[in-house]
């Protein structure tokens, strides 16, 4: 597969518009789109921006904490444009919030957890086809696997697309289960567990720093996973 990618879709002089930013951009409409339409009360809104905003900030903040070699002003350390969001940063700084803000309405958090599981399965897996053709598509370790991105005659892996892949069938497998939800907090806890369990081995095939052998993102992917084990196992014996 060669490697193609468009940073910026449509440069109009003194405007441009970024591939990877539009992509996104259309991935959260779709999300508060298929949010609203499973059901949306006042609360569900600002959650959704709430998450929203301090998603992207987290984001930010995990990326720069992993790529810290990359930045020498303040400017850069704000300069999102030019790219830099590490999505395992965003999703707990988000999840955060959310617990913080239905804890303080006394508002079920699972409940809402639920909710937002298939929109932000969705929105993510839209992101990811940004960062396909935006930004290059996180090409990773060496590999001779077919599907890899050919790069000054090097093959890599192309792991945004696996993503991509892998976050439909992480969509449909939710989905089907969303029909047959056992308890509050089952679809999330789901969630947590199986995309904790594909973003740790994922992991193995990308190219970003480690440390003591694991990427930050692994070691989140942990933290996911254990997360959503204790609301599958210990969530239905909490009445």
């Amino acid at each position: 597969m060669q490697y193609y990618y468009y940073p910026v879709l449509f440069d109009l002089g003194l405007v441009k518009i970024y591939t990877w930013g539009l992509i996104v951009a259309i991935g959260v409409y779709l999300a508060y789109y298929f949010l609203k339409k499973s059901g949306c009360d006042e609360h569900c809104e600002r959650l959704f921006f709430l998450s929203l905003v301090l998603g992207f900030l987290g984001s930010r903040i995990l990326y720069i904490i992993g790529h810290s070699n990359e930045f020498s002003s303040i400017l850069d350390l704000i300069a999102v444009w030019s790219g830099g969001l590490d999505w395992s940063g965003g999703f707990f700084l988000a999840l955060i919030g959310f617990y913080v803000y239905t804890k303080y309405y006394k508002l079920s958090f699972l409940k809402y957890a639920d909710k937002f599981t298939l929109p932000l399965v969705l929105g993510f897996m839209i992101s990811r086809i940004g960062c396909v053709f935006g930004d290059g598509g996180h090409l990773g370790r060496e590999t001779e696997f077919v599907l890899g991105a050919m790069v000054n005659g090097i093959r890599r892996h192309y792991t945004a697309v696996y993503s991509v892949f892998g976050l439909g069938v992480l969509f449909l497998i939710l989905y089907k289960l969303s029909k047959n939800k056992s308890f509050e907090g089952y679809l999330f806890s789901m969630y947590l567990i199986l995309y904790g369990v594909g973003r740790f081995f994922s992991d193995f095939l990308r190219a970003d720093p480690t440390y003591f052998g694991f990427t930050f993102a692994q070691y989140i992917a942990i933290l996911s996973f254990g997360i959503g084990l204790i609301i599958l196992f210990w969530k239905p014996f909490l009445k």
